[in-house]
Formats: structure tokens, C-alpha cells, sequence
């Protein structure tokens, strides 16, 4: 049974799941599907070509599937995919791709709070945090896991490792490398997601191969190459070591390193 607020606005070419809630004033715009059990709350708004699966929840204000603010974007059909169980705090906004053959996706299990921002072309993993007011612009990938402090933000086509922590206010220019913690404007190290790992199940003896990492890559003064060769030659070849080669190998904009003198 779906329940629609009589104040609420539901386009007739939008599919809505079984045990769908659309609150007061919320609107479901034509081309939009929503999953069961979704809710949207006091204001928010599904736009057109946006699918989302089951159990999202949509607090006041939240707007997923927003035109993408791209100055080339001309009124073409680009697609929003958003998974299951994700909440979207207040006046959250989530836009859509920029090109037809082009998405925006977003995993399971997030948690974006207040006034958060996800750009167009973005892709965000499962389990994470965007915490109020950080933002994300056009093209920026997100793994697992990854948690983005208040007020922080990540330049376009930036990249998000698995476990990283942007801290509050953070600006993030270059790719941040899974396990990481970031500081600053630009986001410098600052040690590694202990914590986060060990919630996390990582294992003492990966967590001590990636504190081995830490310390070649970013406190050593080595050049990246020089440092990645060390990092092959000294470091225990584990998944998450791997993971981290891997992920730097396919960097585009570089990764946040400390530059000379800092």
C-alpha cells in the first residue's frame, strides 16, 4: 500500500514500491521510480530519471535527481541510481549524470547528513558518511567505508579510498588513498584510520603492513616512485596493501602527499 499526503505532488508516469510514504508537500516527479518502503518526509523531492531501491529514507528538504550543474548540460535524459537503506538528511542534493552515457550512482547504507552534496557523475560506495555541509563535486568516486568530515570537500574527478577520512574541513585536490586520514586546505596526512580499521575487521597484521606503507610513502621524503618501489620490496603482500598499489596506480589527479618542507 502506498500512502501519498493529500498536500503532496506525485506525477502519474512515476512508479512507486509497495509501502511507499510520500509526506506533506513532497513531490515525485515523472520518469522516477522509487523502491519499497521509502519514505520521503516533509518537502522532499524525486526528480525525473532517478531510480532508487528500498528502505531510503528522504528527511525534509532532501532533492535527489537535481538537473547537473554543468554549463554544457542542455535537458538531455541522464539517470540518477541510488541503492538501498541510505538516509538523506536535510536539503541534502543529489544531482544527476552529465551525459546520457554517463551515471550517478550511489551504493547501500550511506548516511548523508544535512546540506550535503553529491555532483554529477559522482559514484559513492556503501556505508558512507557525508557529514553536514560536505560536498562532493562532478565526477569524484567514493569506496566503502569512507567517511567525508563536516565542511570538507573534494575537487572534481577525486578520488576516496576505502576507510579514508576527510576531516572537517578538508579540502581534498588529490586523491586520497584508502585507510588515510586528511587534514586540511589542501588535505595533507595525518595518520592512519586506525580505528575505523579495527571496527572495520582489519586485521593487526594489515594494519601493521599498512602502518609500514604510511611511513615509506608520506614521512620518508622518497619520491612516489622510488617510495612504491620500497613499498613492493619491504612491505607483507596483503589484500590492503595491494588495494592501496592498486588504487594509486589508477590515479589521475596524483594522491595527497606532504609537499617539501612541511
Amino acid at each position: 500500500m502506498v500512502e501519498i499526503h493529500p498536500t503532496a505532488t506525485v506525477d502519474p508516469r512515476a512508479e512507486l514500491g509497495d509501502g511507499v510514504v510520500v509526506g506533506p508537500h513532497a513531490a515525485v516527479e515523472a520518469g522516477a521510480q522509487i523502491g519499497d518502503r521509502c519514505v520521503l518526509e516533509y518537502g522532499a523531492i524525486v526528480r525525473r530519471w532517478t531510480t532508487i531501491g528500498s528502505g531510503n529514507r528522504l528527511l525534509p528538504g532532501a532533492v535527489l535527481g537535481g538537473d547537473p550543474q554543468h554549463l554544457a548540460y542542455r535537458g538531455a535524459e541522464t539517470h540518477l541510481r541510488v541503492g538501498r537503506d541510505n538516509i538523506f538528511g536535510e536539503y541534502v542534493t543529489i544531482h544527476r549524470a552529465s551525459e546520457p552515457d554517463l551515471l550517478t550512482q550511489i551504493g547501500d547504507e550511506n548516511y548523508f547528513m544535512a546540506y550535503a552534496h553529491v555532483g554529477h557523475d559522482c559514484r559513492v560506495g556503501n556505508s558512507v558518511v557525508l557529514t553536514n555541509h560536505a560536498g562532493l563535486a562532478g565526477h569524484c568516486e567514493v569506496e566503502d567505508f569512507a567517511l567525508i568530515g563536516g565542511y570538507a570537500g573534494a575537487h572534481q574527478g577525486v578520488r576516496v579510498g576505502t576507510m579514508a577520512m576527510l576531516g572537517g574541513g578538508a579540502l581534498a585536490g588529490q586523491d586520497v588513498i584508502p585507510y588515510l586520514i586528511v587534514q586540511g586546505a589542501p588535505a595533507r596526512p595525518r595518520g592512519l584510520n586506525v580505528i575505523g580499521m579495527q571496527r572495520r575487521g582489519v586485521s593487526e597484521e594489515a594494519r601493521n603492513a599498512l602502518q609500514q606503507l604510511y611511513r615509506i610513502l608520506f614521512l620518508q621524503r622518497l619520491s612516489l616512485p622510488n617510495a612504491l618501489e620500497k613499498i613492493r620490496r619491504d612491505v607483507a603482500d596483503l589484500p590492503e596493501v595491494r588495494h592501496v598499489l592498486t588504487f594509486i596506480a589508477a590515479s589521475k589527479r596524483g594522491i595527497a602527499r606532504r609537499k617539501s618542507g612541511e
